[in-house]
């Protein structure tokens, strides 16, 4: 499925429900309304990933994109920051209902033990060579 979207970062809404572009714009949407100042940006998503498979794609891609924006504009956010963000992008403002998982999964990476409920914890094992 092919999708070209074209916004301005200081003026993003989300257009119709289920248009993929919104998984881009929800994240523009979560950080400025956390305070970050997102500039405009290119581009280029490529994946091969079936939609609405139920693997997390659409978490692993904001989570991605994320990644991305703190990069580029320095935004200096931690792992576990990307992960609320993650969370707040998708349950509050795409409003699917979801919980907290996925988006930790996405962002800490390897063998995580995530706490879901609060106060939210993780911990990443290093080197891990058995079972938890």
């Amino acid at each position: 499925m092919e999708c070209r979207d074209v916004f301005l970062a200081k003026n993003v809404v989300l257009h119709e429900k289920d248009f993929f572009g919104n998984y881009i714009r929800s994240v523009v949407l979560a950080l400025r309304e956390s305070g970050f100042r997102v500039g405009d940006f290119d581009m280029l998503i490529y994946s091969e990933i079936p939609v609405a498979w139920g693997l997390a794609s659409s978490v692993a891609l904001q989570v991605a994109v994320l990644g991305a924006l703190n990069e580029l504009f320095g935004f200096n956010l931690a792992k576990h920051d990307i992960a609320e963000l993650a969370y707040h992008n998708e349950h509050d403002i795409m409003g699917i209902s979801c919980g907290r998982l996925d988006q930790y999964g996405s962002s800490m990476g390897g063998i995580t033990r995530i706490n879901t409920k609060p106060p939210y914890s993780t911990k990443t094992y290093e080197g891990f060579t058995g079972f938890l």
